[in-house]
């Protein structure tokens, strides 16, 4: 695994971690509710964040050859927010096809 794609892992993490910090002062705290959230959901966001590391294996990898390039933070930048935004929307379409109700009926 190249370096860069290490740095893209770290990063995802952080941000999961973030995401649940944040989830939690949103409840007051509460993590039975946190459980009972994530076990409702636990399709999406198993497959959300298998997205999120696999869309950040691959940009990583891709992300190697600007290196002969000098790649910027510019690049850095561009390649989290496409793993972030990819990640949301493998995430986002397991609701699509999942049996549950949609708001579009």
């Amino acid at each position: 695994m190249k370096q860069e794609t290490k740095y893209i892992f770290r990063v995802i993490t952080i941000n999961l971690l973030i995401a649940i910090l944040i989830m939690l002062i949103l409840i007051d705290f509460d993590f039975t509710a946190l459980l009972e959230f994530f076990i409702d959901f636990l399709l999406n966001f198993l497959i959300g964040i298998t997205g999120l590391y696999a869309t950040g294996y691959v940009i990583g990898q891709n992300l190697y050859k600007f290196k002969k390039n000098k790649y910027t933070i510019g690049h850095g930048i561009l390649s989290i927010f496409g793993v972030l935004f990819l990640g949301i929307l493998l995430g986002s379409t397991v609701r699509i096809y999942s049996g549950r109700p949609s708001i579009w009926k």
